[in-house]
């Protein structure tokens, strides 16, 4: 399923076959790996699948693999919007690398196997089912709410803004996500790049866009 979009024909390939066979294969595994960690977290009072964890209480390194992970997740939840099976798979098999690939909190592991469970059940019923009753998690698979994602894990404390010079690229700057426009315009100025092409010019107005770019109209 993977392999290609709906709307497009698609040539059977054993070896595709295979491949998803190796990952759901790869996903049993690790999640018996992790039951005993996963069953308890299922059993604690304080555990709450992560979804409403504020990243202040997380490491650096673990906040930004949960941020990753929060942004394919909203990425998984638009394709099948779209009707795009093939990279919600995808986006399941980049949530599991994240999971196999670090050292993490155990309610990480615990939500993100929630998280994955969740996304893949529509495409693999029954092995998602299965796991899911045995890893304990609440109630039927079939009744779980679908996973949400946690806005505050995808807000940056920088972002990066591209500069444009008379609607040429010329330069990009990161600046605090909370930055004013003047604070903005001030450091696209005094980008060293940015600064030889408004050299001897008059500027006559800087254009922010939230998020995007800054704009300098400037002149002879």
């Amino acid at each position: 399923m993977f392999a290609a979009p709906p709307e497009q024909n698609l040539e059977w390939s054993d070896s595709g076959i295979q491949g998803a066979f190796r990952f759901l294969k790869r996903l049993w595994a690790f999640s018996y790996e992790q039951r005993l960690i996963i069953q308890q977290c299922n059993q604690s009072a304080t555990t709450h699948l992560f979804g409403t964890t504020e990243l202040n209480v997380l490491d650096p390194d673990t906040a930004s693999i949960f941020r990753e992970m929060n942004t394919i997740l909203e990425q998984a939840k638009r394709d099948y919007e779209q009707l795009q099976y093939n990279t919600v798979v995808s986006s399941c098999m980049k949530i599991f690398n994240l999971l196999t690939k670090h050292a993490l909190d155990p309610e990480i592991i615990h939500w993100g196997v929630s998280v994955l469970l969740r996304l893949l059940a529509p495409i693999t019923p029954h092995i998602t089912h299965q796991l899911w009753q045995d890893l304990h998690y609440d109630g039927l698979l079939l009744d779980a709410p679908w996973p949400k994602t946690n806005q505050n894990a995808m807000r940056t404390d920088t972002i990066t803004l591209m500069i444009q010079v008379n609607g040429k690229l010329r330069g990009s700057i990161q600046v605090s996500s909370a930055a004013d426009h003047k604070t903005i315009e001030e450091a696209a100025k005094n980008d060293t790049n940015v600064a030889r092409f408004i050299a001897g010019k008059t500027i006559k107005k800087i254009i922010v866009v939230p998020g995007k770019l800054v704009n300098i109209v400037a002149s002879e």
